[in-house]
């Protein structure tokens, strides 16, 4: 009988080492090997990146497997409401500023006025003197000659008046024109609403000055014809304006469970970000490289 137990317990020891030795680290290696497959299997429960593709047909539903942000979306609202905010700013005076440029380019187009009666004088000095008709004439194909070249609209009455004056008095006129019209396009906002009336307060201001009243004729035509509109849309306070409304908008969210893809569905492009957002675009595992 002690023999046998003797035997027993030899044989349970002896068992025992065995399974510490080798069985635990099989039995370790088998289980380790087994929760790989099991994650491996689990990832591949989705889609190869390869069947994913914008205009593939999908083929199988696909749902989210937690909460993200669809930032196609997300960026498609916020590009919208930027797009709103830049074009209610178009439309509104408010976002518009006087060109700084503005008076240099009104005293150009005065001395480019001047520049062009004078050449005329200069055709005309040798004759001796022109008749009222002549003058007439004369002040016509001048005004016309601006009108096509400059597209500055001259009174024919005032390029006539200005060809009978002195020299000196041309050149008071001259003068008087570039500060009265550099003052009114670099102050007064001039759009195409309130042009008349602009017009008509920079011709009021001619009436002040210390001319002949044939210079005074000359100086109201030509100031009337280069005020223009002068306001520029400021681009800064645009941009302001689209940056706030793109903040505006709230983050567009997918939600756990929610169908990306359904069974059938023609991928496009909101799908594919949102499937790269959560992870699910990538390359199908090879078993046999992992098993070995």
């Amino acid at each position: 009988m002690k023999s046998a137990a003797k035997a027993r317990q030899y044989l349970k020891e002896q068992g025992l080492a065995m399974l510490s030795k080798t069985g635990v680290r099989q039995w370790a290696l088998a289980a380790l090997v087994f929760f790989v497959i099991v994650l491996l299997m689990v990832a591949n429960m989705f889609p190869d990146s390869e069947e994913l593709a914008v205009g593939r047909v999908a083929t199988r539903d696909i749902a989210a497997p937690f909460r993200v942000e669809n930032v196609y979306r997300t960026e498609l609202e916020r590009d919208r409401a930027a797009r709103q905010a830049e074009l209610a700013a178009i439309a509104n005076d408010a976002f518009y500023v006087i060109n700084p440029a503005a008076a240099e380019q009104a005293e150009a187009r005065v001395e480019a006025i001047f520049a062009r009666i004078r050449e005329t004088r200069s055709e005309l000095a040798g004759i001796p003197e022109l008749s009222l008709d002549q003058r007439l004439a004369i002040g016509d194909r001048l005004g016309a000659e601006l009108q096509a070249e400059r597209g500055l609209a001259v009174p024919p009455e005032s390029l006539q008046a200005a060809l009978a004056l002195t020299d000196d008095e041309l050149e008071a006129a001259e003068a008087a024109a570039v500060e009265i019209a550099t003052d009114v396009m670099a102050r007064e906002r001039v759009t195409s609403e309130t042009i008349g009336l602009v017009q008509t307060r920079a011709v009021e201001r001619v009436g002040s000055v210390d001319l002949p009243a044939g210079a005074r004729l000359v100086v109201s035509g030509v100031v009337r014809s280069v005020i223009q509109p002068n306001l520029v849309l400021d681009t800064a306070r645009v941009e302001e304006a689209r940056a706030a409304a793109r903040a505006a908008v709230e983050p567009v969210y997918v939600e756990q469970g929610q169908i990306i893809v359904r069974w059938g569905d023609v991928i496009d492009q909101e799908q594919m970000s949102i499937l790269a957002e959560l992870g699910i675009l990538r390359p199908r595992t090879d078993f046999r490289a992992v098993i070995g």
